[in-house]
């Protein structure tokens, strides 16, 4: 009975041991800018009765996954230009605010990663809810990020040319 109580204990640090390896140094890059992406979409996407502790928490996290610098040419988006992330984060919240809900997703990632750098193609689908109205618009855009120590932060975003039918 000993032997058995040492063998599955002997199990447990070692599967513990192999999960805190895969988690801290398995994940490749691809994984990581994936994740970086699902962070960003978590904090722009608003249930329509967001509590205040939730979007000052939102808030906070935002500034941490972009560089001190952010530019964005997206067309028909309004807060086009070369930022800040002070100024930036500002702007996307006070758009965010006027929205009663937003559900953003992001489709068909394609990543390219060249040492500390990578662009990330996508589109982008956007449902929101402002002022009475239903908008569903679909983007497809390409994002800089850089890699800084062992995180990835978004430089840029800036429209793909894609041809339309």
């Amino acid at each position: 009975m000993k032997n058995v109580k040492n063998i599955v204990l002997l199990l447990v640090v070692l599967i513990a041991g192999v999960w805190g390896v895969w988690f801290f140094l398995g994940r490749g890059e691809e994984a990581k800018i994936r994740q970086r992406f699902l962070d960003a979409v978590g904090i722009v996407n608003k249930q329509a009765e967001e509590k205040n502790h939730t979007l000052a928490a939102k808030t906070l996290q935002f500034g941490y996954l972009f560089g001190d610098q952010v530019t964005v040419n997206i067309h028909h988006f309004p807060y086009n230009g070369t930022n800040d992330i002070s100024e930036f984060t500002s702007l996307v919240f006070r758009g965010r605010a006027m929205c009663q809900s937003i559900d953003l997703s992001i489709l068909g990632l394609e990543i390219e990663i060249n040492g500390d750098s990578a662009i990330a193609r996508c589109q982008a689908r956007a449902k929101v809810s402002a002022m009475g109205t239903v908008y569903d618009e679909k983007h497809h855009f390409h994002a800089s990020l850089q890699k800084v120590g062992r995180k990835w932060i978004f430089l840029s975003f800036e429209d793909d040319d894609v041809i339309k039918k």
